[in-house]
């Protein structure tokens, strides 16, 4: 058994103007052992449950690529309100010939806001996460800015920031929940009444029949799926490694027959399962593969399952499992 990330890019083609843009880096605001571990994922979870909205932020896109900071403008730009919370990091900065490209595509950028043009000058030192506030501010985004107790390691950057006035200016806060108890005031003009239940989407299910009517000896396994989904500590994808008949589907049947369906899906907004196993024999072909992608991108809401080549439908089906808390079951993958 095994758990590894699973990681992919948000096109600007999914966005839509009523969008929440969250402006982070990952050391401080993500990452295992950052100051707040995963509280990025977790707003995004929460702000995603406000009717007619939805919070997006910068991908694990590598930042490498000469398109990178035009990316991050793909993903922002459709957004109406971006939220920057400054840490002690600042985050990578780019190659200085991308920013050339990008100022060269982008000519009249932030011209709204002379000043702090002056200042930046040619904008060398400038992070990803710090260039993300100045796209706002471009656009004219509503541009809030929060400083968590570290944020005076980038005392310059939010000195700028505050040349061009932005909706709220560097409010400091002490922990996760005075951010909290001040997005909710912040934010309670643009968001929508949130939703009193998030009910679930369910798909038919293909593996639920295999389930035994009694397991025996499998609480550790059990154990450690109820652990994982409850706490999700870092871990997307999760493995169960067996030989063959070991009883790896009738474990996992048993779990989402008993901790999942019997119990009205606790926690799941989107649950569907696929089995690549067929009268007891493993289906290999290239038929069956394109068939769950076709089926799962469908459940998913893709415009067009059969559109592209197999590895750009993989990545769609990557980023839409990512939009909902998703209980996503692969049997005899």
């Amino acid at each position: 058994m095994r758990g590894k990330f699973l990681r992919s890019a948000m096109s600007a083609s999914d966005l839509t103007a009523q969008q929440i843009f969250l402006s982070t880096v990952s050391d401080d605001f993500e990452k295992p052992g950052a100051p707040f571990p995963g509280l990025r994922s977790r707003l995004r979870f929460y702000l995603n449950r406000a009717q007619g909205q939805k919070a997006v932020a910068q991908e694990e896109f590598p930042q490498v690529q000469a398109s990178t900071v035009q990316k991050l403008d793909d993903l922002l730009r459709p957004c109406r309100t971006v939220l920057h919370l400054v840490g002690g990091n600042p985050g990578a900065v780019p190659p200085s010939a991308e920013v050339l490209t990008y100022l060269n595509a982008h000519p009249g950028f932030l011209q709204n806001h002379p000043a702090l043009l002056a200042d930046l000058r040619d904008f060398s030192g400038v992070s990803y996460t710090q260039w993300e506030a100045f796209m706002a501010l471009h656009y004219g985004r509503d541009l809030f800015i929060y400083a968590s107790p570290h944020a005076s390691a980038q005392q310059a950057h939010l000195d700028r920031l505050k040349l061009a006035s932005p909706t709220k200016y560097a409010s400091p806060f002490k922990d996760e929940a005075d951010l909290l108890g001040q997005l909710i005031g912040d934010l309670h003009t643009q968001l929508p009444a949130l939703a009193d239940v998030v009910r679930p989407v369910i798909a038919p299910s293909r593996i639920l029949r295999h389930a035994p009517a009694i397991l025996f000896g499998r609480e550790t396994e059990l154990a450690a799926l109820d652990d994982l989904w409850q706490h999700r500590t870092g871990v997307n994808v999760y493995s169960l490694i067996a030989w063959g008949g070991a009883g790896k589907t009738s474990v996992v049947a048993w779990w989402v027959a008993t901790r999942m369906a019997a119990k009205q899906w606790p926690g799941v907004e989107r649950y569907f399962d696929w089995s690549f196993y067929s009268q007891g024999a493993r289906e290999q072909s290239q038929n069956s593969a394109d068939f769950f992608i076709a089926s799962a991108l469908a459940f998913f809401d893709d415009p067009d399952p059969q559109k592209g080549s197999p590895w750009e439908r993989g990545e769609r089906l990557a980023r839409l499992v990512r939009q909902h808390r998703t209980l996503l079951v692969l049997d005899g993958i």
